[in-house]
């Protein structure tokens, strides 16, 4: 059964396993990534290093969403698998930065790049671009505490989400729950992190 109460917009993820269902991969992908690429997109710019790396990962997420669809089991949402992804991603990346050639995305049989290009234009505007905030969240917390930070309070994700995203635990709910508590713990040490940088910046402090 799909999880469609882990998003309100549930329309969505019918809509795309609807197309899933009936093999109908490239409507499925096309859809999932115009539904749910900006805040995608968003989650990037704010848990990677920088905007630019952001921008890089956002493109090889969107190729892996579409060559992955036909493997997806739909044991949670659409939205929190693709979170799962994007956060592997980000991983995957961090890890192999230094000693991976830069390389062009082998994408010449789908239209993802054009759907990417597209989303990234309507975030140009937005606040990740240009706020302040965001180069202090980076120079204060480490990627994982970044992506905790926006899963939980730009996304406002329920903890099980979080942990099934963040945290490789499969189904069994006592590791869910543990995961769980310690990330709450996390959060509390970030928020207090936070407001302490905040301080230390304000005029006179």
């Amino acid at each position: 059964m799909t999880t469609t109460g882990d998003h309100p917009d549930s329309a969505l993820e019918v809509e795309i396993r609807a197309h899933a269902e009936a093999e109908r991969w490239a409507d499925a992908a096309t859809v999932a990534i115009l539904g749910y690429g900006p805040e995608l997109l968003g989650f990037l710019r704010a848990a990677a290093p920088s905007n630019a790396e952001a921008e890089e990962a956002f493109a090889e997420l969107s190729e892996r969403l579409w060559r992955k669809l036909p493997e997806f089991a739909w044991r949670s949402s659409f939205r929190t698998w693709a979170y799962v992804i994007a956060r592997r991603l980000l991983v995957d990346r961090q890890r192999q930065l230094q000693a991976r050639a830069r390389r062009e995305v082998p994408w010449s049989d789908v239209p993802a790049p054009q759907i990417a290009a597209a989303i990234r234009s309507t975030l140009d505007s937005t606040p990740w671009r240009h706020d302040e905030r965001v180069a202090m969240v980076r120079a204060l917390l480490d990627e994982e505490e970044r992506a905790l930070l926006v899963l939980r309070v730009e996304r406002r994700m329920r903890w099980p989400e979080i942990v099934r995203i963040l945290a490789d635990v499969g189904d069994d709910t006592e590791r869910i729950d543990r995961e769980a508590a310690r990330l709450r713990k996390q959060f509390a040490r970030i928020k207090d992190r936070l407001r302490r940088g905040v301080a230390d910046r304000e005029p006179g402090s």
